[in-house]
């Protein structure tokens, strides 16, 4: 099977636009920066069409994870959000899901208990934002060197490679948006060949532009007419007292609750490193078993 072998064809301004996104039960993310490959994160779609986002490449375990509650606002705007009034410490890199019910959670089988939770939006009624990841300090990560990180790409697992080239780097953010065939929607990426075609690759126009992938599970998933577009932006330094860090965010509310301003709204974030992990322990707890 061709490696884009995924087509769907959208009609755009009359004009017949062929969709082709990457098919694979489980997409590795790395980066290629000054010639040296770095695996960041996994993205893996369930055999139930939940998707899972993890994080076993990173050097550093000792971590904050939290439902972040916010209050109601009357400007949608906040001065500060505390991580640590909401959360718990781990000493486990965990794993990020979010099921087909919209139940999103941290996870990591027999090392967390699941208690930092939410009921987010329904997979199939998702049409937007569905987590945001950024990352500092490659050194940090593991280093994608193998056979097994030549292949590039199969049904089972592809390697999704962002080349980053000689550029200085701060941070690198990582914006997933969730989307079905019928509601995709060209949002500022680029389309090549004269209007005729767009992906797997992409590049986009924003106040920062980037460039990207677009990502579907395999045909007999329940979400095969689903395409995630995984964008990436270089950014600033997110954290400038350490060398190395990773900030998630995922398990949003409805925009239209989030609109409207007067209601509480919450969301899932998990933060690593923590320095003084004894220290959080003590004061707040830990999701470890």
């Amino acid at each position: 099977m061709d490696i884009f072998e995924h087509y769907r064809v959208l009609v755009l301004l009359n004009k017949m636009i062929t969709i082709k996104s990457l098919q694979s039960d489980s997409h590795v993310i790395t980066v290629t920066h000054k010639g040296t490959v770095y695996r960041l994160f996994r993205i893996d779609f369930g055999t139930d069409g939940s998707i899972y986002i993890s994080f076993p490449y990173y050097k550093t375990s000792n971590g904050l994870v939290a439902k972040v509650v916010m209050p109601p606002s009357t400007t949608g705007q906040y001065d500060s959000l505390s991580l640590s009034d909401h959360g718990k410490c781990t000493s486990n890199l965990v794993k990020y899901s979010h099921h087909t019910s919209g139940e999103a959670l941290f996870s990591l089988t027999g090392k967390v208990k699941t208690e930092i939770r939410k009921q987010s939006i329904r997979l199939e009624e998702l049409n937007g934002h569905l987590f945001t990841l950024t990352v500092q300090g490659l050194q940090d990560f593991d280093q994608g060197v193998g056979e097994k990180y030549n292949h590039g790409w199969s049904k089972k697992r592809s390697i999704i490679n962002f080349n980053l080239l000689d550029n200085l780097i701060g941070s690198i953010k990582f914006v997933g948006v969730w989307q079905s065939f019928e509601n995709f929607k060209l949002e500022k990426i680029t389309p090549s060949n004269s209007l005729e075609s767009v992906g797997p690759q992409f590049c986009y126009k924003s106040d920062k532009p980037g460039f990207g992938f677009l990502l579907s599970p395999n045909e007999d998933n329940i979400f095969n007419r689903y395409i995630l577009s995984l964008r990436a932006t270089l950014e600033p330094i997110i954290d400038k007292e350490r060398e190395s860090a990773a900030c998630f965010i995922g398990g949003f509310d409805d925009i239209k609750k989030v609109n409207q301003l007067n209601e509480e709204v919450s969301f899932l974030s998990m933060v690593y490193p923590i320095d003084k992990p004894e220290e959080f322990l003590k004061k707040i707890g830990s999701i470890d078993i």
